[in-house]
């Protein structure tokens, strides 16, 4: 990390890894400019830090440049998984599922694990709509119909199936549409409030 200031504004930024090389006299990469803005050769060796970052801290502001880095290094793939196990707690108490640990079993797929936080923290769904409307509901749409599996008595989904768990997240933030106009059926992410 390298910290840039004074008492009243600091500046630190990161890298979490600096490749480093040195620059030596006589080298046509060795010219600096003067006070005059003139380029004149290096008289001794400098080093040269890769000038690209990964997190800026302006102030109390800060900015990441790099969010694998973030995720990789510093916990927030856990964090992720935690926030997505909650979620997982969220969707057993809804009871729209018959087995709700074949989410868990996906959780270490990062992408998912993305996927069922945004889900999950926002739905329409969970907890607002009735669970029979929506096992009605995924019989009837034509994107959703044949894709999942029932219990035995049909009250609730069973997810057998990566694309059944994939569409069950598109399910939970009401992703499917049907148009008033044409009747015809839509697949969206934004829903822009009319």
């Amino acid at each position: 990390m390298v910290l840039v200031g004074n008492h009243e504004t600091q500046l630190s930024i990161y890298k979490h890894q600096y490749p480093v090389s040195f620059l030596k006299p006589g080298n046509w990469f060795g010219l600096l400019p003067d006070a005059n803005n003139r380029f004149k050769k290096l008289d001794s060796e400098i080093i040269k830090v890769n000038g690209t970052l990964e997190f800026l801290t302006i102030d109390e502001t800060h900015y990441s440049f790099n969010l694998n880095t973030l995720e990789r290094f510093f916990g927030f793939q856990e964090a992720i998984k935690n926030v997505a196990q909650a979620g997982i707690e969220a969707i057993a108490s809804s009871e729209l599922l018959a087995v709700h640990s074949v989410l868990e079993a996906r959780l270490d797929d990062i992408a998912f694990a993305r996927k069922l936080v945004r889900c999950t923290s926002g739905s329409p769904v969970l907890g607002s709509i009735p669970v029979q409307d929506v096992i009605n509901f995924t019989q009837q749409h034509p994107a959703l119909k044949g894709q999942f599996s029932y219990n035995d008595d049909g009250t609730k989904l069973l997810l057998s199936s990566k694309a059944s768990k994939n569409l069950f997240l598109k399910l939970l933030i009401d992703d499917y549409f049907q148009s008033e106009l044409t009747h015809m059926y839509y697949d969206s992410i934004a829903k822009d409030a009319v």
